[in-house]
């Protein structure tokens, strides 16, 4: 959309946390947008009925709750939905939706985003896209940590390329450009993932968390393994089913680009139906041209552990100066045949804060935290 031309009206479906802290201070910066309206059951009769207006006498959001409320209010003038809802209704609000903006000739709905995880099966959401392209619509899902700055170094570092060209584009919060079924030069020898964060900070009240249908923990693994999967191409091409007796697997077209789950220990609460922590141990395959060997040496395909330690409970201690409020961490291990003072500082790559900050060894190669939802290139598109 060209930036002469009027805003892009945007309606916010899901006005929680993620909502809050991303999306709305995302769109904020944009000239060329207008977030229009918010909708939440959450939102109270007062609050619906009441149109606020902020100093400058421009209009806030108008707040709704329900989606028909919304889409009833403003006809066809809203150009795109995001919606960031819990996934057990995620599915059903974009039908709606869909359905509203299909049944009047005169609404053109360009997109809408979803907020990760997009739903509970990939079926339900090829019927949606399979219905929203007949349409004239895009539907986009959002997966924050994939799209970090922070993920050039990473990408420059499995390839064992040109580190500060990649360390100045990320302080400089230079956007990712990513190419699929990249081929990396270094051979891994493991992956570590420790995500932990306390479920009160990040969802308060929201008791839906804790049922089986929300996921418990489970929600918030789709961060470190969205940019696992993304790295390495590890494509979805089957239904990816939850039975706690049995293998879980993503599955490949690629034979050589998969991710299992080999063993998971969970911790569930009395008063919880879902998991509160846990921990885990995964499988990888991945191509690997190693041109270490000082030939073009063929393409082989590894086998990399993964392993996984998670808690939605995680508190620091009160007095503790040294103690994060959060753990998101990814730390990549180089396989090395012989460890030695060159190589021990070098052999290990650790993503912080969710991809914020990146470390190689013990020297920090970000500057500044880097800038990740500003971006959001997942909104790119519609513009």
């Amino acid at each position: 959309m060209d930036g002469e031309e009027s805003p892009l009206r945007i309606l916010i479906v899901g006005y929680g946390e993620i909502a809050r802290q991303a999306h709305l201070p995302a769109l904020q910066l944009r000239s060329d947008s207008l977030i229009v309206g918010l909708v939440d059951t959450i939102f109270s009769e007062e609050e619906v009925a009441h149109n606020d207006h902020v100093s400058d006498g421009s209009p806030s959001p108008l707040k709704f709750a329900s989606v028909r409320d919304a889409c009833r209010y403003f006809g066809g003038s809203i150009h795109a939905v995001s919606i960031c809802t819990p996934k057990t209704v995620t599915l059903s609000v974009a039908w709606d939706v869909l359905k509203i903006a299909t049944s009047n000739n005169e609404w053109k709905l360009l997109g809408i985003l979803l907020e990760k995880p997009p739903g509970d099966n990939i079926d339900d959401l090829k019927r949606l896209l399979q219905y929203a392209r007949s349409h004239g619509t895009s539907i986009f899902t959002a997966c924050h940590t994939t799209v970090c700055p922070a993920r050039k170094i990473i990408d420059a570092w499995l390839l064992c390329a040109d580190a500060p060209a990649a360390q100045a584009e990320c302080n400089n919060n230079v956007p990712m450009t990513m190419v699929p079924n990249k081929i990396y030069n270094r051979r891994l020898e493991s992956v570590h993932i420790t995500w932990k964060e306390s479920v009160r900070k990040w969802h308060p009240g929201q008791t839906w968390i804790s049922k089986e249908s929300g996921g418990g923990v489970t929600d918030i693994l789709f961060n470190p393994l969205s940019l696992i999967v993304s790295l390495f191409s590890l494509s979805l091409s089957t239904t990816l089913k939850c039975d706690l007796d049995k293998e879980i697997s993503i599955e490949s077209t690629d034979q050589s680009r998969t991710i299992s789950l080999i063993s998971a220990d969970l911790v569930r609460p009395c008063n919880w139906e879902a998991p509160i922590s846990g921990c885990a141990e995964l499988l990888m395959y991945v191509p690997l041209n190693d041109n270490a060997k000082g030939t073009t040496a063929d393409i082989e395909v590894i086998e990399v552990p993964i392993t996984a330690d998670f808690a939605f409970d995680y508190e620091p201690f009160p007095d503790s100066c040294k103690e994060e409020e959060e753990i998101w961490n990814i730390k990549f291990v180089e396989s090395v045949s012989e460890i030695n003072e060159s190589t021990s500082n070098q052999r290990c790559l650790t993503l912080k804060d969710g991809g914020a900050q990146v470390y190689i060894g013990s020297q920090k190669v970000t500057t500044e935290p880097t800038a990740e939802y500003p971006l959001l290139p997942e909104y790119e598109a519609l513009y």
